[in-house]
């Protein structure tokens, strides 16, 4: 289930201030040059929310990796090298999960910022 641990979360909210950032200009936004500084803006601060969110994701990912080792130390099983590679092993597909959800998010909205920087505006 979704908003279960606190990558959740950080992915969310990062899909919140992105959609925030790619929405259309305000009609108060009339010059070129406001426009030009509005995206240039939004493209600081889209790569703001990707550093902070791939950094709260980090210390989630050393989090769930803590947690699993710390839970097996109670385990005296002869078989713990298996365990061990098991939990190496899903601490590892979190990452890719969560970097995964990060691409998804991030690419998309800085193409759309780009293709707006680069479309042509009528010159009064």
């Amino acid at each position: 289930m979704f908003l279960e641990t606190p990558g959740d979360i950080i992915v969310l909210s990062c899909v919140l201030a992105t959609t925030v950032l790619i929405l259309p200009f305000s009609p108060s936004i009339t010059s070129d040059r406001e426009k030009v500084k509005h995206l240039a803006r939004n493209l600081r601060l889209l790569r703001l929310v990707l550093y902070a969110a791939m950094g709260l994701l980090a210390a989630d990912i050393i989090e769930y990796n803590s947690l699993m080792q710390w839970s097996i130390a109670f385990i005296h099983i002869p078989d713990r090298p298996e365990i061990s590679k098991i939990i190496a092993a899903l601490v590892f597909s979190e990452g890719i999960y969560y970097s995964s959800l990060l691409a998804i998010i991030y690419v998309p909205a800085a193409m759309i910022l780009k293709e707006r920087a680069l479309e042509p505006y009528p010159v009064p």
